[in-house]
């Protein structure tokens, strides 16, 4: 006879769009992923943070609890404000498993390469497209896995 098997943790997807309150330097940048990342580690959460123009767009991953708390801190951030949930829920697999926080800093180059991300040129039209079609947000932050920072 067998054992019985461990049932597998649900892995919580929770997508979110937002604006900066102010055009972040490179340096407040580096801060926010060196803190996102030493947290996300502690508590198993991996995710993708984009930054474009004065926007944030960012998947979490993991145990419920633990990304609901995460984004409940990042609510409270006063370097975002406009904060829109797009996505949220169960998924069957992590969609960046080996990134404790992934992280691009879009050009506008970038967009244009991007097919139907191209005429996203300010924070406004950016935060307003994904929370028309926030089912596009994980086609862009997937579209940047390959060339971001771990």
């Amino acid at each position: 006879m067998y054992p019985a098997s461990t049932p597998i943790e649900p892995i919580f997807s929770f997508v979110y769009v937002s604006a900066s309150s102010h055009l972040l330097s490179d340096a407040e940048l580096d801060d926010i992923l060196t803190a996102s990342r030493r947290n996300n580690i502690q508590v198993g959460i991996t995710g993708m943070l984009l930054y474009y123009e004065g926007a944030f767009i960012q998947v979490l991953e993991g145990e419920e609890t633990a990304v609901r708390k995460v984004f409940a801190r990042v609510s409270q951030d006063k370097r975002h404000c406009r904060i829109i949930k797009l996505l949220e829920g169960d998924v069957p697999e992590r969609g960046f498993p080996d990134w404790s926080m992934g992280y691009h800093q879009i050009k506008r180059a970038d967009m244009t390469q991007r097919e139907g991300f191209n005429e996203l040129t300010d924070v406004d039209e950016f935060v307003d497209y994904f929370q028309d079609k926030p089912q596009k947000s994980l086609v862009l932050l997937k579209s940047f896995l390959s060339t971001s920072q771990r």
